[in-house]
């Protein structure tokens, strides 16, 4: 009986081992494809066994089938099948986009919005054109940009969050970007405030100005030309013909008046007199440079309209 005891017992043993071969501890971590960086919160999945990865995106499950598939998921995630194996495993998985494009409803174009929400701050492309991760169906994205009124847009579940900004008010400061090669420096407050009554005494936009601005530009210390612009009331910039308004009366009096396109954007160019003026709207704000040597004017007016943010 003791020898037919010992060999039940060892039978078993045997069937525990062979059992207990055919698993394996699967260990490892789960790394975002796009940055590298870890993902917690998958849920790594083994048949029946089931772990979630912490906070440095590691996990681990115990005895599981040396042929199993593991499966790892996570929100906003595409789902990853792997192999079992007993070496640590470095799972990368792919993040799911949401995609838009901010549109200016007052041009009708692409603009190179800020994407903020859920710990994003992102830009977009100079076309509007944007693609973000970490969110998805149901989040919510912050899209703001200058000259423009914020919005918020809820993500749908095909992943897309276009969104129009209406037109808003602008800072005039901010569209006297510093140009390479160039000095700017704020003209006497006596000028400013000269000039800005001047403006205001303008039948057509002086009661709707907002803000004013004004900078002396410079090269090698010496003055060059004049930029500066006047912000209007929102509502009075998207009006037809209040651009053709501010042309005219900025230029009333210039024998020699013509229209060109540099970027896309529609400027007035004036001369007589020994003076010579670029001027264009940007958004609620209408921005003039002023001098008298035509080829520098035209210069800075194109380099301030491509560095415009």
């Amino acid at each position: 009986m003791r020898t037919k005891g010992m060999f039940v017992a060892l039978l078993a043993l045997a069937f525990v081992t062979v059992a207990c071969s055919n698993t394996v501890a699967v260990s490892g971590v789960v790394l975002d494809m796009r940055t590298s960086a870890p993902v917690p919160g998958a849920v790594v999945v083994a048949g029946s066994i089931k772990g979630t990865s912490n906070a440095k995106g590691r996990f681990h499950l115990a005895s599981v089938p040396k042929d199993a598939k593991i499966e790892v998921s996570a929100a906003n995630y595409r789902t990853k099948t792997v192999a079992a194996s007993a070496n640590v495993l470095t799972i990368k998985i792919a993040p799911i986009p949401v995609t838009g494009t901010a549109l200016s409803a007052f041009t009708g174009k692409g603009i190179p919005a800020t994407i903020t929400g859920k710990g994003l701050n992102e830009k977009a492309s100079s076309d509007g054109t944007f693609s973000v991760y970490g969110v998805g169906p149901g989040d919510t994205l912050t899209v703001s940009a200058i000259g423009h009124v914020t919005a918020t847009v809820t993500i749908g579940d095909n992943r897309v969050a276009n969104v129009s900004l209406k037109l808003g008010r602008i800072d005039p400061e901010a569209l006297i970007p510093v140009i390479s090669g160039y000095g700017f420096e704020n003209v006497p407050k006596a000028l400013k405030d000269e000039a800005l009554r001047g403006i205001r005494s303008d039948p057509d936009i002086g009661k709707y100005i907002t803000g004013f601005a004004g900078k002396s530009v410079t090269s090698g210390g010496e003055g060059v030309a004049v930029v500066v612009v006047v912000a209007v009331s929102p509502s009075v910039a998207a009006l037809p013909g209040i651009r053709e308004a501010y042309f005219s009366s900025l230029t009333e009096g210039a024998p020699h008046r013509s229209k060109i396109h540099i970027d896309g954007v529609v400027v007035q160019r004036a001369s007589g007199g020994g003076g010579f003026a670029f001027a264009w709207q940007r958004y609620a704000g209408f921005v003039a440079v002023l001098g008298s040597k035509g080829t520098t004017v035209e210069k800075i007016a194109r380099a301030l309209l491509a560095a415009e943010p």
